[in-house]
């Protein structure tokens, strides 16, 4: 099951050429004296090394040279021309030939590349098989290649992609389209050709709309920049997820007045992902469903200052680098000796959330002066603090009092304001007073500390 899950993987992931091949795998295929499609098709039928041949980076050379205006059109006639040499069945022969009689060469050859990714994996599965089709957009307005469904969409619209399951319907969608639903349910056989899928402009009764106001914690820094990505419709694969693609459509920028108000018209119904960004301002990113004919009030969309200063009404400090201990047990004698509390953060190398957070909140001045009553500690994989804290995420950051019993855990990446929150919620837990500054942070409700 381990080897079968770690071909899937590789047939999966998004194809890059390999750069670095084994000795043993140079060798044959300098004794092979052939190039990668000889390769790909000798592994596929059985006349290469189980294992030694990367079926996925072969693929992934042939791909690259057919996306190469200098290599695309001999490569693809050597793909064309052998493609027999791999039986995809006839659904799929019937669809390439019509491609070849268009003169579609090149993407007829990737289309055969994308129904053998297909295929072989719904073969390592056992389970499911292959859509292929070809994508219309009605008015002409939006490339095929930038509809969104669970295969990659090539730039003439043809497709090809693993399928879960036969009883499943496979969907696709793009702002300002009605979604189209393929039921696959009647088709015999593991690949299946659903024709030709049309999306049509959305009529005005089933758009959606999305309005609100944009409020900031400094008006002044005003414009915010809005923009919204619809998501990928619901999937029928044989794994979670959806197949990688090589271009995404751009985020939908939406206008915001200079009162913070938008309204967004003409929507497809389903998921977006929300972002919103003000200058010294904290993003904003969520994720909202829209409805068919319906409007979804945001209501005030609140974007917190990522300017401390501002708030609290003095100049940023300017202060070095924080005092972090590394030697839990010293930093334990300091917190008894000196009655303070103890900040401890465990963290593993090369952790993205906790070099994100150390060039983010911690790097904050307002931070690092609202954590002078704290003794910290940074505990670099060390496992034995790991294992008697608990740390489950890189950093895991738990607030000790003066003797080492837990008082409050928080843990990840976070924006300056939430980190201070914890900080606060620390402090109170051991009846301490907050620093001045942290004091009016929660005072003007910038920070929490319940």
């Amino acid at each position: 099951m381990a080897r079968l899950s770690v071909l899937l993987l590789a047939l999966i992931a998004p194809s890059v050429p390999p750069k670095v091949v084994d000795q043993s795998q140079a060798a044959w295929k300098h004794a092979a004296a052939t190039d990668e499609l000889s390769l790909l098709l000798g592994t596929l039928n059985g006349a290469g090394k189980p294992g030694r041949t990367p079926i996925h980076e072969l693929m992934g050379t042939l791909n690259q040279e057919l996306q190469d205006h200098k290599t695309a059109t001999p490569t693809a006639k050597r793909i064309l021309e052998r493609r027999g040499e791999y039986d995809l069945g006839r659904a799929v022969e019937q669809r390439l030939f019509a491609m070849i009689g268009e003169r579609k060469e090149v993407a007829a050859a990737e289309l055969w590349l994308q129904c053998l990714k297909a295929k072989l994996v719904a073969k390592t599965l056992a389970e499911g098989g292959v859509a292929i089709g070809r994508v219309v957009v009605e008015d002409g307005r939006l490339e095929p290649e930038m509809v969104l469904a669970q295969m990659p969409i090539l730039p003439d619209g043809s497709f090809a992609g693993e399928i879960g399951s036969f009883s499943k319907p496979i969907r696709f969608r793009a702002v300002g389209y009605e979604e189209i639903e393929i039921p696959l349910s009647g088709h015999a056989g593991d690949v299946v050709d659903v024709g030709t899928v049309t999306l049509k402009p959305i009529p005005a009764e089933k758009a959606a709309t999305l309005t609100g106001r944009v409020a900031l914690d400094i008006p002044e820094r005003a414009p915010a920049a809005m923009s919204i990505s619809l998501q990928v419709p619901k999937t029928n694969m044989p794994y979670i997820g959806f197949s990688p693609r090589r271009r995404w459509p751009d985020p939908l920028p939406i206008a915001v007045d200079a009162d913070g108000v938008f309204r967004a018209t003409g929507l497809s119904p389903g998921e977006y992902f929300v972002q919103i960004n003000a200058k010294d301002h904290a993003p904003y990113t969520r994720v909202v469903r829209l409805s068919p004919g319906k409007e979804l009030d945001r209501g005030t969309i609140k974007l917190h200052t990522t300017d401390l200063g501002h708030i609290i009404g003095k100049p940023s400090p300017t202060l070095g680098e924080l005092p972090w201990h590394s030697d839990f047990t010293a930093a334990m004698r300091r917190a008894a000796g000196e009655g303070k509390p103890v900040l401890l953060m465990m963290v593993e190398r090369n952790s993205g959330q906790w070099i994100a957070l150390e060039k983010g909140a911690l790097s904050d001045p307002w931070v690092k002066k609202c954590l002078a009553p704290f003794v910290l500690v940074k505990a670099l994989e060390d496992k034995l603090v790991e294992a008697k804290y608990a740390a489950h995420d890189s950093p895991t950051i738990v607030f000790l009092d003066r003797d080492g019993v837990e008082v409050h855990r928080t843990s990840g990446n976070q924006p300056a304001a939430v980190f201070l929150g914890h900080c606060a919620k620390a402090l109170r837990a051991q009846g301490l007073d907050l620093p001045e500054e942290l004091q009016v942070l929660v005072d003007r409700k910038v920070v929490a500390d319940q």
